[in-house]
């Protein structure tokens, strides 16, 4: 399975940004587009699992002060 396919499309242009980062990181270089694409779905669903990690979910933060009186 493709990591597009796990991501949704949503992450792809992220993937693809990244593809060509490293495209052009390594000078143009031709060959290595497969490599490229594999290493960017990496970065991304690593950056995307470090983002959910750091984000809470339903937390409410106007709720914390609500029960005083």
């Amino acid at each position: 399975m493709n990591m597009v396919d796990v991501f949704g499309d949503s992450n792809r242009t992220d993937i693809e940004r990244r593809a060509y980062q490293l495209y052009l990181h390594r000078e143009k270089a031709e060959g290595r587009a497969v490599d490229d694409w594999i290493q960017a779905e990496k970065e991304v669903k690593e950056d995307s699992a470090r983002n959910q990690r750091l984000e809470p979910v339903g937390h409410d933060h106007t709720s914390l002060h609500s029960n005083r009186a």
